[in-house]
């Protein structure tokens, strides 16, 4: 389950666009976007709100994959933040902070994580955004690669019927075939819920550990 090179830089053409318009409407500066960013996200579900809040993130390094330009390290404090975005130079071009909150901003697609960041990482958010990459199952074998032994990876996303696919989301996305992707993790937890009200579309949460 994989896009072809070409919807996936159409797809990437749609989420600049959704970025620059985010930020030509937007008149809160880089902080408070951030907050206002991290308040809709922790309604989203209270598993990352009571895991961030339950574990010491002082000596952690931690890294929101598939960030955007103003994502989740920006919102929280540990001993080294990586935002990670094969759009990141892009979102600076236009004005973006991404290296705003002593984040360390990445430009480099999810599927090559592993390779630059082998055994270094604690702990890997991909908060809305495993079904905006190229190949999410590659993704989230390169998680694994990435995580240093007991490390976690926490994954939100919207799940998809082929017919609800869209402009930003070109590939159906089951939950099953997440937690099967995992299958080298240990899961912790796991969720799903509405999206919204009156919204057919169920988002699914998973905490998993690797061993």
């Amino acid at each position: 389950m994989k896009l072809t090179d070409e919807l996936w830089q159409d797809s990437q053409t749609n989420e600049l666009y959704f970025w620059k318009k985010e930020l030509e409407q937007d008149n809160l500066d880089q902080r408070q976007r951030n907050v206002y960013y991290m308040s809709r996200m922790e309604g989203h579900c209270s598993l990352i709100k009571d895991f961030v809040e339950s574990t010491d993130l002082s000596n952690k390094v931690v890294m929101d994959l598939g960030s955007g330009p103003m994502g989740f390290m920006h919102a929280v404090e540990a001993k080294k933040k990586f935002a990670v975005d094969p759009l990141m130079d892009e979102f600076e071009k236009l004005g973006y902070d991404t290296a705003a909150n002593d984040v360390i901003s990445v430009n480099m697609k999810a599927e090559d994580i592993g390779e630059g960041f082998e055994n270094q990482i604690d702990i890997i958010f991909c908060l809305n955004s495993i079904d905006h990459h190229q190949d999410p199952q590659l993704v989230v074998d390169q998680c694994y690669k990435a995580l240093k032994s007991d490390g976690h990876l926490i994954i939100l996303t919207d799940t998809r019927l082929p017919e609800q696919c869209d402009a930003y989301h070109k590939l159906p996305l089951t939950k099953e075939a997440i937690l099967d992707w995992l299958s080298n993790f240990e899961v912790l937890e796991q969720q799903v819920f509405p999206h919204g009200t009156g919204n057919p579309i169920m988002q699914f949460i998973v905490h998993a550990a690797k061993p």
